[in-house]
């Protein structure tokens, strides 16, 4: 005999068997126990069950399952014949890759793919096979078995003598199954009829070697129709062969297999669309009607051709389901043939979601995990109808936060309970979510469980002793509040941390102030005047403290206990404007109580802290002229005491300028000016601007220009800003042209005279004078005379 062992490694934990040249399998624990020693060794050919007659030609595993692991570590397996005592195999090797004590309930398991015999067999013989690992070993015996080799070579039904090729429903027929025998020795082998699956009918039957025997089955199809698959499997002490053969079972009626699908499966909700493929196995079925009835219900439409179906024909269905209720059952689909029905079945379930989850009452999830019929869901599953323990932790604690199971969704108080579904269902497991919360001080201690969310007050207190106190400074640990009040939204552990602190109390004008200083701190608090509408106060310095001054401040210390009493000094606001503009001048400061402020007249214009200096000011026009002084909208007198805020101004006399500019002739002569009081009238007369008239002239009066209100010559002017008039005046040259006149007339009467005494007469024609000259044009008579006419004509 050979042993021929072959080694195939899938490789899970790195395991190599480098002087095997080989390498082998490694998975968990596969559930099987030695048989001796402490490592378990067997022979199986799936691992399902495990082999102790191995069979020529079989192909099995060898596995052998590990427990302690040593690395690295001597490995071997050893095969010996029990009758002789013989080593028929040996293959040893060393573990590169050991893991030590594997963890509870892990294995090592070698498997080894291909382990079979080869002739010559020596039928019955025990043998057993010895492995060692480290200090460890195991053994496991099996017994040697022939395995004649057989083969059918033919399947063929008979109705009486003739092969029948379609078989009737309900009737009577002969199989004949032909195997033939491929081995030297006679052979006994084991022949099974399946008849769509099932088992029909066996027999057993002997062959000679190298011959060829049949075997007969009386077979009497009842309750089979379609296409139906006969299979014949031969067996020695193994399976040689399996042959099938398909025949066509035919009905005498209309009659209906199905083709597909052998289940459908829809979900409550959602509409499903399924094709089903029937097939006709009886004589031809004339305008096929079909009805569908679901269980459990549903809505089902069907739409399908009404053509006739011939024997193996198929009538396709085109199914739209809409799912009622959730369960197992069926589809009944009829089809009637005029005069017949026939009724297929179809396994049908209606699947219903179950969503399941836990949450806390923030609306966030727990880590509590949830079992369905003792197996862990989370988030949704789809599930046949029916009924299902659900189950909740109680409790689930992750450090110091926890989950209190309160209640489900749609009110079950017990943690444990039964769902009944048909339907689609949405259940939530609601739990209180809480943490814990520890709060210590030298005086109180707070701690326990609490919701989240839920307010608690921390004990955060100060502790007063006099003028001392232990002032709380904050929390030293986890989760620690800010404050006093603390709102649960996570778990917390905190202590106190507190400072000693003294007090200082300062007495102001008129409150008083408390201030607490860290012990080994200098306390400084610095005092500023104070000011109230128009009045300050002013510290000037302190008792049963120190100080020092600081320009318009003091400054209060101490290094321990104390109270400080302020004194103070009043001063008023005071603001002396000189009046004039509409930014005038002006000073504004603070005067202490009793201080004295005076109005005085010459010099400049000047306001400051000891009153006002008046004098006369001339602007572009106008002129002021000083007239004392009001304080707080009252005229003053020249001195004042302050005892009270004050706002002074000087009082004025305001005048306006009025020019007169004088022309003769137009020309300016000269400018006159006049100063007239607010309110005045001013009277201007041409007799008091009159200029100097020349020989033989005289100077009169023209007009005004620039004045409106005129009453004869004389003007009245009320001005209100600085006016200018112009006062015109002419010269009379009458004197003079009637001494030019006289002249020119005496000058003419003589050159008259003199022409008529020539005998020639002329005739003398004089234009009008003007104020210069006289022009005089003498025409002969001749000429004169014919102008004459022509104005007469």
């Amino acid at each position: 005999m050979r042993l021929l062992i072959f080694l195939f490694f899938l490789s899970v934990f790195l395991l190599a068997l480098p002087q095997l040249g080989d390498s082998a399998a490694v998975v968990p624990d596969v559930g099987y126990r030695a048989e001796e020693g402490t490592i378990a060794v067997f022979l199986t050919p799936d691992l399902a069950a495990r082999r102790k007659e191995v069979y020529l030609g079989e192909k099995l595993w060898l596995v052998v399952q590990i427990r302690t692991a040593y690395s690295p570590c001597p490995f071997s397996v050893e095969i010996t014949d029990l009758e002789t005592g013989e080593v028929v195999l040996r293959k040893s090797a060393t573990l590169n890759v050991c893991g030590g004590q594997m963890l509870s309930g892990m294995y090592q398991t070698f498997i080894f793919h291909d382990f079979r015999i080869v002739e010559p067999v020596a039928e019955g013989r025990r043998f057993k096979i010895v492995v060692r690992a480290g200090n460890e070993w195991g053994a496991y015996t099996f017994t040697e078995r022939h395995n004649p080799p057989g083969r059918i070579t033919g399947i063929t039904f008979f109705e009486g003598a003739k092969v029948a090729t379609v078989l009737r429903m309900d009737g009577r027929y002969r199989l004949e199954v032909k195997v033939r025998n491929d081995g030297e020795l006679e052979a006994g082998y084991n022949l099974t009829l399946l008849v769509d699956g099932r088992r029909f009918a066996s027999q057993r039957i002997s062959v000679g070697p190298k011959l060829e025997s049949t075997a007969v089955f009386d077979v009497k199809l009842e309750g089979l129709r379609g296409r139906v698959n006969f299979t014949v499997v031969l067996s020695g002490v193994i399976v040689n062969d399996v042959q099938s053969a398909f025949y066509d079972v035919v009905s005498p009626y209309p009659d209906f297999s199905l083709v597909y699908p052998s289940s459908v499966e829809s979900k409550v909700g959602e509409p499903l669309r399924v094709g089903v493929r029937l097939r006709n196995e009886g004589p031809t079925c004339r305008q096929p009607a079909v009805s569908i009835k679901a269980e459990p219900a549903a809505d089902v439409e069907a739409s399908y051709g009404r053509s006739d179906v011939g024997y193996g024909g198929f009538l396709d269905l085109d199914l739209s389901i809409r799912p009622l209720s959730a369960g197992r059952g069926r589809l009944s689909i009829s089809v009637t043939c005029i005069n017949y029905t026939s009724t297929v079945y179809v396994s049908y379930t209606a699947l219903a979601k179950l969503s399941l989850s836990a949450v806390d009452q923030t609306g966030g999830s727990s880590p509590a995990r949830l079992f369905l019929d003792g197996k862990e869901v989370a988030g949704e599953v789809w599930l046949a109808g029916g009924s299902y323990v659900v189950d909740a932790p109680p409790e689930v604690r992750v450090g110091d936060a926890r989950w209190v199971f309160e209640k489900w969704s749609d009110g079950v108080t017990s943690s444990t309970r039964r769902i009944d579904l048909t339907g689609n269902l949405e259940v939530k497991a609601l739990y209180r979510l809480q943490y814990y919360v520890y709060f210590k001080t030298p005086w109180r201690t707070v701690e326990g469980w609490f919701d989240r969310g839920a307010e608690v007050e921390a004990p955060s207190a100060d502790v007063e002793q006099g003028d001392w106190r232990y002032r709380f400074k904050g929390w030293s640990g986890s989760g620690c509040p800010a404050s006093g009040r603390f709102t649960v939204l996570g778990p917390a552990r905190c202590e106190a941390v507190y400072v000693k602190e003294y007090r200082v109390v300062v007495k102001l004008f008129n409150n008083t102030e408390t201030y607490w200083v860290e012990e080994g701190a200098a306390f400084r608090r610095e005092v500023w005047a104070e000011s109230r509408g128009g009045m300050r106060l002013v510290p000037t310095g302190a008792e049963n403290c120190e100080w020092t001054p600081a320009q318009d401040r003091i400054v209060l210390s101490a290094s321990g206990p104390a109270q400080c009493v302020v004194s103070w000094r009043r001063e008023y606001s005071v603001r002396i404007e000189s009046g004039l503009g509409e930014r005038p001048l002006f000073w504004e400061g603070w005067l202490p109580e009793g201080s004295v402020i005076r109005y005085m007249e010459g010099g400049s214009l000047l306001p400051s802290k000891d009153g006002l200096a008046a004098a006369t000011v001339e602007e572009l026009g106008v002129r002021y002229k000083p007239a004392g002084w009001t304080c707080n909208g009252a005229e003053a007198p020249r001195e004042v005491v302050v005892n009270a805020p004050l706002r002074c101004a000087g009082l004025w006399k305001k005048e306006v300028q009025v020019a007169v500019e004088v022309y003769l002739d137009g020309s300016f002569k000269e400018r006159r000016e006049f100063w007239v009081a607010q309110g005045d009238i001013l009277k201007l007369s041409p007799s008091m601007l009159m200029p100097q008239a020349g020989l033989l002239t005289h100077v009169k009066f023209a007009g005004w220009e620039g004045a409106s209100s005129a009453s004869g010559d004389d003007i009245l002017l009320r001005p209100e800003t600085p006016t200018t008039v112009r006062a015109k005046f002419y010269t009379d040259h009458m004197p003079l042209y009637a001494v030019v006149g006289a002249a020119a007339v005496a000058t003419a009467l003589g050159i008259f005279f003199y022409v008529r005494r020539k005998g020639d007469h002329t005739r003398i024609w004089a234009k009008q004078p003007t104020e210069t000259k006289k022009e005089i044009e003498i025409e002969p008579m001749e000429i004169t005379k014919t102008r004459k006419e022509e104005e007469r004509n």
